[in-house]
């Protein structure tokens, strides 16, 4: 896959990334829920990959590796990256932080919740890889991707609100909604590299 097709590849997980996180109402209109909005979402994302390469298992692989690692994933509370308007949700991840002694709701508290997030939701997609490939060796990218995961948020938080750009029903000046974008960005660059190994 040449750079070009690569980028506009990540910059279309970014736009489908941020649909799946509450644009297809808000710019589309388009009202599916949220079991079938994660399953549409993940197989747009496969689509290209699949069409490119070749490789038409890719769809049901990233499909439903995409999907189950979101429905594990459950990052909600962790998304606010030590700035919460209202106390989160509990959630069992909430072990993970805890086990390295990290004060609630504070930006390490969230960032590591968000890298744990991040492991189960890239783990699924992965391990559909290494079957794939018949390299269990790939595995080593899901730390890899959990921490580009983790990170999009944590960058963006630090982003003053009134530098983001709204465009109208697509984005709004929530650091959340940019690190939605650069978690379709970063999506996609693994996605590529994971394929680039099968």
């Amino acid at each position: 896959m040449s750079v070009l097709l690569s980028a506009l590849y990540m910059v279309f997980c970014g736009f489908v990334w941020r649909l799946r996180g509450g644009a297809w109402a808000t710019l589309l209109h388009i009202h599916m829920g949220t079991t079938v909005t994660r399953l549409v979402s993940s197989l747009l994302i496969s689509v290209p990959l699949a069409v490119y390469w070749g490789l038409w298992s890719l769809i049901p692989l990233i499909t439903i590796g995409m999907w189950l690692g979101l429905v594990l994933a459950g990052y909600g509370p962790f998304m606010g990256m030590g700035s919460h308007a209202f106390p989160p949700a509990r959630t069992w991840i909430e072990f993970f932080p805890r086990l390295l002694g990290l004060a609630p709701q504070s930006v390490g508290w969230d960032t590591a919740g968000m890298w744990f997030c991040g492991v189960l939701l890239y783990l699924p997609v992965v391990l559909g890889y290494c079957w794939l490939a018949s390299n269990w060796l790939l595995l080593l990218s899901v730390p890899l991707a959990a921490a580009a995961f983790a990170g999009s948020y944590l960058i963006m938080s630090k982003v003053p609100k009134d530098r983001l750009p709204i465009w109208p029903g697509f984005t709004a000046r929530e650091h959340e909604v940019f690190g939605e974008i650069f978690t379709g960005f970063a999506t996609g660059l693994v996605l590529i590299v994971l394929t680039l190994c099968v």
